[in-house]
C-alpha cells in the first residue's frame, strides 16, 4: 500500500518544534503513493437500478469519440450530481436509459451529415466508469476535485477548524484506511487530535495518475516502442505523485504548526514541568535536610554505642581482675589449707607428696570462683582429716573427668576432619602449612609455568601442586601458595642457595635409590642415570634451539640433539622432552579448571 510514513516520531509532549522538523523531513521523505485498488464496497455488487439522470443532450452532440479524455464521463452519463458516490447499479442504469434514447437504431433525430456519431464516447465512458479499476484511475483525477489549502497569512486562532475541517474531509476520500479520524473541536482531548494527525503522517491513499498518460503504450509498433512509450508514462506519473505528496505534506505541516490547541498544549506542559521542576527541587531540599537528620542521628547514637561500649569493656575488665583476684585468695587459701596438714603425705615418701601437689594444682586450675569457696568454706569447718581427705578425692575425681571429657571431645574432633579430609568432602580446617622440597620444587616450575597476567594464576598454581604431588587433593590451597612465594621471594641468596642445594641433593638421593634398586633387580650393571638432576638455563636453551633446528622428520634426531646439549644423553634429552610436553599439559589443564571454577 502507498503510505506517508514518518521514519522518526518525537512526542509533542518533549519538543513540538523538533518533531514538526523532523516530520518535514522525513515523514513525506519518500514521495511514493503506489497506485492500489480502492477498497470494494457492498454497493459495487448491486444490481442495475432505475436512477434519474440529467442528460445534457447539446453536450452529448458536441462529444469526438477520438477526444474521450477530455470528457466529463459521469456528466456524459448523466451522473454528474453524484459522480465518485454513484454505484455500480446506478452506473449500468443510466447507460441503459441512453442507449434506449441515443443508440442509433434507437435515435428519434437523425445526425447531421457532417456531424460525429457521439453516441461510442458513451459507450466509453460506461466502459471506463464500469470497470473498478479504470474508474479509480478517472476519480483520482476527477476535474472537479479541489486540492486547494489554505493560505498561512489566512489562518488565526478562530477560524483554524473552520478553515481546516473541509479540506482534510475533502482528501479524506483518497484513503485506504477507513474511517478517518474527525479533525475534532475546542474540546477535543489531546489524544484524540494526536490520533488525527498520526493518521494523516501514516496517510495510505489510493489515488493514482494513470489517466493521464500521454501516450498509450498500445499503440506501439512494437515491444520496444511499447516500453519506451510505458516508460515515459511512468516518469509522468512519478511527477505527479511526487507534487500530490507535497501537497499533502504543506497541508498536515500548515495544520499542525497552526493549531491552536497543540499550542495550548505546550504551553500547559511547560507549566506543568516547571511545577514539576520547582517541586522536585523542594523534595530534594526536604531530603537533604533529612539526611542531614539521620546522620546526626546516627553519629550521636554511633557515640553513645562506643561510650557504652567502652564502659561494658571497662566493667567486664573490672570484674575479670576481681574475679582473679578472688579466685587467687581462695586458691591461697586451698594452698594453706594443704601446708596446714603437711599436704596430706608423709615428708618421706616423695611419690605421694608429688601426686598430691598434683591435685592441688588441678583443683586450682579446673574449678571455679564458686566451686573454689564452697570446696574452702567445707573443708575448713572440718575436723575429721578423713572427711577431709575424703571431700578433696570427690572434688579431684569431678575435676579430672572434666578433663578426660574435654580430652575426648578434641580427639572426636580431630578425627571428625581427618574423616572429612579423607573423603575429600571439604578442605581440612588446619590446612598443612609445612612444605616438603618436592611441594617447594613444584612451586617454582609452576610460577614459571603461570607467569603473571594468567587468569586466577594462584588457584591454577595450587591446582598444579595438587594434581601432580597429590593426586587432585586440595591439599595446598591458592593462599599457601601465595604466601610461600613471597616467603621465598624474601630470603637471603645464601638461603636459596642452600634451598637449591638441598633440593638437589635429595633428587640425587632419589635417583640413587632407584638405580641401586633396578640394579638389584635386573641382577646387571646398568648406567648411571642423571635424569632427575636439574637443568640449567643454558642447557634448557641449547635443548630448545636444537629441538627448533632438528624437526621430527630429521634422520637420528635424538642423536643429534643430545650432540647439540655437551653433557646430556640421548635418554636424558628424550626424558626432558617430555617433562616439558606434561608441564604445558599440565599447565593448560590448571588454566581450565580455574575457569570453570
Amino acid at each position: 500500500m502507498g503510505c506517508l510514513t514518518v521514519a522518526v516520531y518525537v512526542s509533542l509532549e518533549e519538543n513540538f518544534d523538533e518533531f514538526l522538523s523532523q516530520f518535514t523531513k522525513s515523514s513525506f521523505g519518500d514521495p511514493y503513493i503506489c497506485e492500489v485498488q480502492k477498497p470494494q464496497s457492498p454497493e459495487d455488487d448491486e444490481e442495475e437500478v432505475e436512477v434519474e439522470i440529467q442528460i445534457d443532450d447539446s453536450y452529448l452532440v458536441s462529444l469526438d469519440p477520438a477526444e474521450w479524455k477530455e470528457h466529463d464521463h459521469y456528466k456524459v452519463l448523466g451522473l454528474h450530481n453524484l459522480r465518485y458516490r454513484a454505484t455500480a447499479g446506478q452506473i449500468k442504469g443510466a447507460y441503459r436509459q441512453l442507449v434506449l434514447k441515443h443508440h442509433p437504431d434507437k435515435r428519434t433525430v437523425p445526425l447531421k451529415p457532417d456531424q460525429t456519431d457521439y453516441f461510442p464516447a458513451i459507450t466509453k465512458s460506461y466502459e471506463l466508469l464500469g470497470n473498478p479499476k479504470s474508474r479509480q484511475a478517472y476519480d483520482s483525477v476527477d476535474p472537479t476535485i479541489d486540492d486547494s489549502i489554505p493560505k498561512a497569512k489566512n489562518v488565526t486562532p478562530e477560524n483554524f477548524l473552520e478553515l481546516f475541517r473541509p479540506v482534510f474531509e475533502r482528501n479524506a476520500r483518497w484513503s485506504v484506511k477507513q474511517p478517518v479520524p474527525d479533525l475534532g473541536d475546542e474540546n477535543s482531548s489531546y489524544d484524540h487530535i494526536m490520533d488525527f494527525y498520526k493518521f494523516w503522517v501514516n496517510f495510505e491513499t489510493w489515488r493514482e495518475y494513470s489517466y493521464l498518460d500521454e501516450e498509450e503504450k498500445e499503440k506501439g509498433v512494437d515491444r520496444e516502442e511499447r516500453r519506451y512509450l510505458d516508460k515515459l508514462n511512468k516518469v509522468e506519473r512519478q511527477r505527479r505523485r511526487k507534487e500530490e505528496v507535497a501537497r499533502l505534506r504543506n497541508l498536515v505541516e500548515l495544520a499542525m504548526t497552526n493549531d491552536h490547541r497543540l499550542k495550548r498544549r505546550r504551553e500547559e506542559e511547560r507549566q506543568r514541568k516547571q511545577e514539576e521542576k520547582e517541586r522536585k527541587k523542594a523534595e530534594l531540599r526536604a531530603q537533604d535536610e533529612e539526611r542531614r537528620a539521620k546522620d546526626e542521628q546516627a553519629r550521636r547514637i554511633e557515640n553513645e554505642k562506643l561510650k557504652s561500649e567502652a564502659e561494658e569493656k571497662e566493667r567486664l575488665k573490672k570484674e575479670k581482675v576481681a574475679y582473679k583476684k578472688a579466685h587467687k585468695e581462695q586458691e591461697n587459701i586451698l594452698e594453706e589449707f594443704f601446708k596446714k596438714h603437711e599436704n596430706f603425705s608423709d615428708p618421706d615418701d616423695i611419690d605421694m607428696l608429688t601426686q598430691w601437689l598434683e591435685d592441688l594444682t588441678l583443683l586450682q586450675q579446673e574449678m571455679d570462683l564458686e566451686e573454689l569457696q564452697n570446696l574452702n568454706d567445707k573443708l575448713l569447718p572440718m575436723r575429721s582429716k578423713n572427711e577431709k581427705i575424703k571431700l578433696l578425692k570427690a572434688a579431684i575425681s569431678k575435676c579430672s573427668s572434666k578433663v578426660e571429657e574435654r580430652k575426648i571431645a578434641e580427639i572426636e574432633r580431630i578425627r571428625a576432619q581427618k574423616s572429612v579430609s579423607q573423603n575429600g568432602d571439604a578442605t581440612p580446617v588446619t590446612a598443612c602449612n609445612e612444605w616438603t622440597n618436592d611441594e617447594i620444587q613444584c612451586l617454582v616450575k609452576a610460577i614459571q609455568a603461570l607467569p603473571p597476567g594468567t587468569d586466577k594464576r594462584w588457584i591454577a598454581i595450587a591446582n598444579f601442586i595438587n594434581s601432580h604431588l597429590h593426586g587432585g587433593s586440595p591439599v595446598k590451597n591458592a593462599k599457601q601458595c601465595v604466601s610461600k612465594a613471597k616467603t621465598l621471594q624474601n630470603i637471603s641468596n645464601s638461603e636459596a642457595q642452600q634451598i637449591k642445594e638441598q633440593v638437589k641433593n635429595e633428587a640425587v638421593k632419589n635417583l640413587l635409590t632407584d638405580s641401586q634398586s633396578q640394579n638389584m633387580v635386573n641382577s646387571a650393571p646398568s648406567e648411571r642415570s642423571n635424569d632427575n638432576e636439574v637443568w640449567t638455563n643454558n642447557e634448557q636453551k641449547l635443548l630448545e634451539a636444537a629441538l627448533k633446528n632438528y624437526p621430527p622428520d630429521t634422520d637420528k634426531r635424538w642423536e643429534k640433539i643430545s650432540a647439540a646439549v655437551p653433557g646430556r644423553s640421548k635418554k636424558e634429552c628424550m626424558k626432558r622432552y617430555k617433562e616439558i610436553v606434561e608441564l604445558l599439559k599440565a599447565k593448560k589443564a590448571a588454566q581450565k579448571s580455574s575457569k570453570t571454577k
